[in-house]
């Protein structure tokens, strides 16, 4: 594997910038670029989990049903 320096700062800074922003205000996308609906309670119940933006999608969080 070969990996470019600048690819792992690029990651970093989009990753950085998705978890500066406020979850409410970001629309998800499927891979055929549909939003997502999320639901609100979700969002709200996020932020006493003391975890970031894009671990919300990664432990699958956003999916839980309430």
């Amino acid at each position: 594997m070969t990996v470019s320096i600048l690819e792992i700062f690029e990651l970093k800074t989009r990753i950085n910038e998705i978890n500066r922003t406020n979850l409410s205000d970001i629309t998800f996308t499927d891979e055929f670029g549909k939003p997502i609906i999320m639901n609100k309670t979700l969002i709200e119940d996020w932020r006493f989990i003391g975890m970031n933006n894009v671990d919300f999608i990664m432990t699958g969080f956003y999916k839980e049903k309430k």
